[in-house]
């Protein structure tokens, strides 16, 4: 087994912990706090995400697409890493000295809801400058193969930091402010555990030597930081933006709100997420060598394969929404999130169901018309939310992304059909709506039963038990068929 597979392995390992602990966290944790109090922390955690590609400015990318330039020699390796290390400081130093700067107009923007942010402003920078190195830390390392131990300090150590404060803060062993140290100091101990095992595995060392870079090199390396720092940006106000508008203008509960419907859909979103890094490599090899024919049979199964699971999990979860907010610590406060869950649901549906898209693109000759279409999702997303939110508080949050998701598909699948003739829509997915909506009427239609409990694991079970017999016994997609004859060879 060789190194990359093991990583894989292992990596995949640590990010199914860690979507375990955000489902217990987001379920059973997180709503202790209440709504306004919880509010608070997640806007804190999404501004520091949201400013982080401001700062980055590009670099970790940087690090990757140049590294073979610099690699076999531990002197030119320091000396990049010095370099970016560097340069991002004065970033960190540019970026939030405006913010520093132009603070009473940021206060005025969000009006009486500026409690959100002034009062931990500090803790925001300080988390935003150690959250960027850690950024820039944790991709270097993979130019080394290496992607699980940095997993660990970059993805796992942070989803339980957060949980444990909470309940620290609920047992009354730290006061509220505590928790926002508390995650600085996790950014700390991130950043730190990654610049250490960085050092191990790469021997690195603050050297900077001026003349391993020349006068086109650095050219280039300023306009591939300046390309990836505006697709970073696109997608930060495509993604994250409706989050911050939701604090300005409407407060702290309703961040918390979105934050349940949130967590919901991105878990929904985890198989696209495997199936894309899956399918890049074969994608663009394939379109090196413009085999078409291979990218059209890849844009079509990988469009069938999420979508089968996709619409499963929003049946199953949607079937369950009513209990799972009953079993949630102060669901009250957040059950006026549940059709929110239902909205973004739908917006990553759209994305499983228009396959691989962005990858195909990425790959051909074509790569900047993502750019462009992430510029036009970043506007359309502000646009909409600005009005939608103001009209219809969260939902309209959600009909926004909903609205902007739609038409940033569309227009990548237009492309794709334009330059290269293909397109992922066949007739099995119109089965494959068909079985789910049938397998969630059926589980709403049977008769609840006293337990709480018992009803998400009846309802469970009756969701997946018709959509995957319908879906095996139709021959939908020979994948999933395929594994379901090795698993039952293998059970045999």
């Amino acid at each position: 087994m060789g190194i990359i597979q093991r990583q894989s392995i292992k990596n995949s390992f640590v990010n199914y912990i860690g979507v375990a602990i955000g489902a217990v966290s987001t379920i059973f944790i997180y709503p202790l706090l209440g709504a306004e109090r919880l509010g608070i922390v997640q806007f804190f955690m999404t501004a520091v995400a949201f400013l982080v590609p401001f700062t980055a400015f590009g670099l970790p990318a940087v690090s990757v697409q140049f590294f073979s330039i610099f690699k076999n020699d531990t002197r030119k390796e320091s000396t990049l890493l010095t370099t970016l290390m560097g340069f991002m400081g004065l970033t960190c130093i540019f970026i939030l000295g405006l913010i520093y700067v132009f603070q009473d107009f940021f206060a005025g923007l969000f009006k009486q809801n500026a409690y959100l942010f002034s009062p931990y402003l500090n803790i925001i920078a300080v988390s935003t400058i150690l959250f960027s190195f850690s950024t820039l830390f944790y991709t270097y390392a993979a130019n080394y193969g290496r992607i699980a131990i940095p997993s660990v300090f970059f993805n796992l150590l942070q989803k339980a930091v957060q949980p444990i404060l909470i309940l620290l803060f609920i047992g009354g062993f730290i006061a509220f402010n505590g928790i926002f140290y508390g995650l600085m100091l996790g950014f700390g101990i991130s950043m730190l555990g990654l610049f250490f095992y960085l050092k191990k595995i790469s021997d690195w060392s603050f050297v900077f030597d001026k003349t391993v870079f020349d006068k086109k090199l650095v050219r280039q390396m300023l306009q591939f930081g300046l390309f990836c720092i505006s697709i970073n940006l696109s997608s930060t106000m495509a993604m994250m933006l409706d989050r911050i508008l939701i604090g300005m203008f409407i407060g702290a509960a309703p961040v918390a709100i979105f934050t349940i419907p949130n967590f919901v859909a991105e878990a929904i979103d985890v198989p696209r997420r495997a199936i894309s890094g899956i399918t890049a490599p074969i994608i663009s090899e394939a379109m090196r060598l413009e085999n078409y024919e291979k990218v059209a049979e890849i844009y079509k199964k990988s469009a069938l394969t999420q979508l089968i699971v996709g619409v499963y999990l929003l049946a199953g979860v949607w079937s369950c929404i009513d209990f799972v907010y009953q079993i949630m610590p102060n669901g009250d406060q957040f059950v006026s999130g549940k059709y929110v869950v239902l909205i973004l649901g739908l917006v990553k549906l759209v994305d499983m169901a228009t396959g691989v898209n962005s990858e195909i693109i990425s790959y051909s000759k074509y790569y900047m018309f993502n750019l462009y279409a992430l510029i036009v999702l970043a506007v359309l997303n502000i646009g909409l939310n600005l009005y939608l939110i103001n009209e219809y508080q969260i939902i309209g949050a959600a009909f926004a992304t909903l609205i902007s998701m739609v038409i940033f598909n569309s227009l990548k699948l237009i492309f794709i059909y334009k330059k290269i003739q293909i397109q992922p829509f066949q007739k099995e997915m119109l089965y494959v709506l068909t079985f789910a909506l049938l397998a969630w009427f059926t589980a709403s239609v049977v008769p609840n039963t006293p337990s709480v409990y018992l009803n998400i694991l009846m309802k469970g079970v009756i969701v997946t038990l018709i959509f995957a017999f319908l879906i095996i016994k139709f021959k939908i997609s020979p994948d999933v068929n395929g594994l379901f004859d090795k698993l039952l060879n293998n059970y045999k």
